[in-house]
């Protein structure tokens, strides 16, 4: 492997090698030879080789209305290449270099409008054309190509935008007609309706295919070779046309008659809506078969997936789906396909993943292709569970099963999306997507900051000439203080790109860094230098950063000569003038952020300063926040935000809005309604909670619609959070039921971001978005029992209101079940000696329900049912789960197995 890996670093070392040899031969051609390569490299199709010698033409004095043309014919072709190959993000990134080459429409060629415009709608390729032939005559060539994008996705309104010149709407109406009825594939009947066709109609190769057909059916193999000869390439299925020329007995589907699948489909559809499943899966089955004759089980695999969005909207429900799936698919693809649908509902992050990840080499047998796909779930539920805040539990016992496909070793809740991502890389460690979202997981221990670095390492090996895994290294070294790490690792960043932004900017800061700790031990003469050199290299990202720096330098100096001019620094009088000097070419955006980091910076770190020194600064702040009225709302809201990670070392806090909103306290009456909640967002984070409420209560008076509904939530957070209120569920979910469905999952993202603030009953609601579960209630606070009082043995079991039923009798109740659970859930460890106590309960339930003997599928169901109705009691379950011994859970029935883990 070591022996592959050289070898594959030196042939990648021997191209690059080539490579540059050939750029500089290049650079040694003259203008005229740099012209002619360009038009032999676009001819043999190299386009990239082409646009390489056509550029540097333009560079050497070539007049652009010549290359200009030939350019945008060398984008198009890279552009058709990429296409090919499947690189879709990248094609649309050259198409638009392309634009900016594209000729006038005067001197535009039919064939260069059509492979420009290929990838367009029609309407957009309609006014294009329309431009066109303002400029040049008409194109039969475009034309045609237009009539089969007609034909083909039958959008025949837009005829309507064509130049009164085109032909095309005289011959709509019988191609109308013919359209439907080759698609059900009669084709005599559509030759028929195409009769009145001209041959120098843009519709007539329609009619040749057609013609073809019918010569196909009646074995008259001349005439259809006859008809398909006449056809031009421009005609949208050309590629069928020239597979038929070849061999007809490639299309399989031609010799088993017309068939008819949109009317098969709505069957399907009719069979489902009225709840008729054998007929419904008689009729996939068949068109399976007709889609993929020699693998019809991988077919109606597929057409399951469609059809489970029909469980979104309760058309079947989730039972009914997963019966159709075992009724049509052999056992592991059933397995494989009920684990990828419970994937995409996300209802248990961890056990989900892994149980998709259990069955992928079902669904990729090729190794390869597996590895990759691991990868790449692994990210999208990583992603998933990042940005949408989930909740993500301990596997329990799941874990000896999924670990080792998630790559989770540890039982810290903190680690394990970090583990998860590092899996990923693992198995795919060329995709830089995984180290990237990797640096932006939150990483609060020193295990997970460690992991993080671990992966950035790795990525050095793997992109050897990319400064991001430096740049991310650099900034873990500096939030664990080891700054002599984070030097060479920035220098080795410099070495892999000295004139990418990114790296200079974080080589100003790392100056700073140096400059800021020379400032702490007094030596002055080190921080000038530090702070000359960031401010020769700093950039529009980093000068507010340079400019605070020098202020603070320029306040620390006392007797030494000034950064500025010269001039020697004595004592407060000179705060203004500093600063004055400092920010006068800033704009007021960066003045104000300036002169509050500076705030931020000194404040508690400089006991020689005296107050005066401090209230020149409030003085200076106060200035320049005058225009802070005249600033954008987004700008307003960018002052509040916190500093970025990699400034971090340079400040003793990231949270900056505090600084703004104690000395400028009417900032927020000049934001925007649409800028309010991201704001209250950063105010939450800061823990500002009283200037928060105060503006939720200035503006929820004249608020309506989505923020309205979005400020009474805050309000309702906010004010538990800072115990306003008690525990009141309800008053949340009267929130939840008036806002409207399309404000929901707005609703519903405020409430997981909020979630991360809050701890106990209130963060398990928020995190699950469900209000309706029964707390406890404690009544006032002067009387409220003490945490500690709650999981006394004597305050659950009192002689008379036992909190579990007798054995002889039913526990029927599973809200009041789930209220135990819940509690339990905040300190499991008081209540390991009742497990057995609280499994027979467990069994007793059951009973009630009348799960005993019932079938798997029923107990799962059931359980899915209370999951959606009562999402957070999938949670309560989960730590019961995770509390049980090996002796337990051999102890258990299999209805209570198949309840708590899924499988007997």
């Amino acid at each position: 492997m070591i022996h592959e890996n050289f070898m594959a670093s030196k042939k990648k070392k021997q191209k690059k090698a080539r490579k540059k040899k050939s750029h500089l031969n290049i650079k040694n051609v003259s203008l005229p030879q740099l012209i002619n390569h360009g038009k032999q490299f676009l001819e043999a199709g190299r386009a990239r080789d082409a646009i390489s010698s056509l550029k540097l033409a333009i560079k050497k004095g070539a007049p652009t209305d010549d290359i200009n043309p030939m350019l945008f014919r060398a984008y198009l072709l890279r552009e058709s290449q990429l296409r090919q190959k499947g690189m879709n993000v990248e094609a649309n990134s050259i198409h638009c270099q392309a634009a900016t080459f594209m000729p006038a429409y005067d001197k535009l060629s039919d064939m260069d409008l059509i492979a420009f415009m290929k990838c367009a709608s029609i309407e957009d390729f309609i006014s294009a054309y329309n431009r066109y032939i303002r400029e040049n005559s008409r194109s039969s060539a475009i034309e045609q190509y237009l009539a089969g994008q007609f034909l083909v996705h039958r959008q025949w309104k837009l005829l309507d935008n064509l130049d009164e010149r085109v032909p095309l709407k005289k011959d709509a109406a019988p191609v109308f007609r013919a359209a439907e009825l080759m698609h059900s594939g009669d084709w005599e009947t559509a030759l028929a309706c195409l009769k009145p066709v001209s041959r120098i109609s843009p519709f007539a190769p329609a009619r040749l295919f057609c013609l073809a057909m019918v010569c196909f059916y009646n074995e008259d193999d001349s005439g259809m070779q006859r008809a398909f000869s006449m056809i031009p390439d421009e005609f949208p299925i050309y590629r069928v046309v020239k597979k038929l020329k070849k061999n007809s007995a490639d299309l399989a589907c031609l010799w088993e008659g017309p068939v008819n699948t949109e009317k098969r489909v709505a069957e399907v559809l009719e069979h489902l809506k009225k709840k008729r499943f054998k007929d419904a899966a008689g009729q996939l089955r068949s068109i399976a078969e007709l889609i993929c004759p020699d693998d019809s089980d991988r077919a109606i695999f597929h057409l399951l997936e469609l059809v489970w969005r029909f469980t979104w909207d309760n058309t079947i429900n989730d039972y009914e789906y997963f019966r159709l799936i075992r009724r049509l698919l052999p056992e592991n693809q059933s397995e494989l396909l009920t684990a990828k649908t419970e994937f995409f509902e996300f209802e248990q992050p961890l056990i989900n993943t892994g149980q998709y990840l259990m069955h992928i080499d079902t669904e990729f047998p090729d190794r390869e292709h597996a590895r990759i796909a691991q990868a790449l779930i692994l990210l999208h539920a990583v992603e998933k569970i990042h940005k949408e805040n989930f909740f993500v539990q301990s596997l329990g016992c799941d874990f000896e099963l999924h670990g080792p496909v998630l790559g989770i070793t540890s039982d810290n809740p903190d680690e394990f999306i970090v583990e998860m991502t590092l899996k990923a890389i693992q198995l795919d460690p060329e995709n830089r997507r995984g180290y990237e979202l990797l640096v932006n997981l939150p990483r609060y221990t020193r295990q997970t900051k460690k992991l993080v670095e671990e992966g950035l390492i790795k990525m050095l090996d793997y992109f050897p000439d990319d400064p991001f895994p430096c740049l991310e290294l650099s900034t873990i070294y500096y939030e664990k203080n080891a700054f002599r790490k984070a030097e060479n690792i920035l220098k080795e960043a410099m070495k892999r790109a000295p004139h990418d932004s990114r790296v200079i900017d974080r080589h100003v800061i790392s100056l700073l860094i140096s400059a800021d700790n020379s400032i702490k031990r007094k030596k002055l003469h080190l921080a000038s230098r530090d702070i000359e050199k960031a401010n020769a290299l700093s950039g529009k990202a980093t000068l507010t950063l340079v400019v605070e720096k020098q202020i603070l330098f320029q306040i620390t100096e006392q007797g030494q000569l000034s950064l500025f001019d010269g001039k020697v620094v004595a004592g407060a009088g000179n705060v203004l003038s500093v600063i004055d000097r400092a920010v006068t070419h800033l704009s007021p955006f960066e003045q104000i952020s300036t002169i509050a980091m500076l705030i931020l910076d000194a404040t508690g770190r400089f006991p020689e300063w005296d107050k005066k020194i401090f209230s020149e600064l409030d003085r200076a702040f106060r200035h320049y926040a005058k225009s802070i009225k005249y600033l954008p709302s987004a700008h307003i809201a960018g002052l509040l935000k916190p500093l970025s990670k990699k400034v971090r070392p340079l400040t003793r806090s990231r949270h900056i809005a505090g600084v703004i909103l104690y000395r400028c306290k009417n900032i927020l009456k000049h934001v925007d309604d649409v800028d309010i909640i991201p704001v209250l967002d950063i105010l939450v984070d800061a823990e500002l909670f009283k200037p928060a409420l105060d503006e939720i209560k200035r503006r929820i008076k004249n608020a309506g619609g989505r923020v309205k509904v979005l400020l009474e939530f805050y309000q309702l957070v906010i004010r538990h959070l800072t115990e306003e209120l008690f525990m009141d569920l309800k008053a949340f979910q009267k929130v939840k039921d008036k806002t409207s469905e399309s404000d929901l999952e707005p609703l519903r993202a405020a409430s997981r971001r909020l979630a991360k603030h809050a701890s106990g009953p209130l963060k398990l609601a928020l995190e699950s978005f469900d209000f309706t579960m029964p707390v406890p209630s404690f009544g006032p606070m002067g009387d409220m029992t003490m945490p500690y009082d709650l999981f006394d043995d004597d305050f659950f079991m009192d002689d008379d209101d036992n909190f579990f039923m007798d054995d002889d009798e039913e526990y029927a109740d599973p809200e009041d079940f789930a209220e135990f659970l819940e509690v339990m859930k905040q300190n499991p460890g008081v209540f390991k000696s009742q497990l057995d106590t609280i499994i027979r309960a467990l069994e007793h339930f059951i009973d009630s329900m009348g799960l005993r003997g019932a079938p798997d599928f029923l107990i799962k169901e059931l359980k899915k049912t209370i999951r959606k109705e009562s999402p957070d009691m999938a949670n309560t379950f989960s730590t019961l789960a995770s509390l049980l011994d090996k002796k337990r859970l051999k102890a258990l029935s299999s209805e209570a197995r198949i309840f708590l883990f899924g499988k007997a």
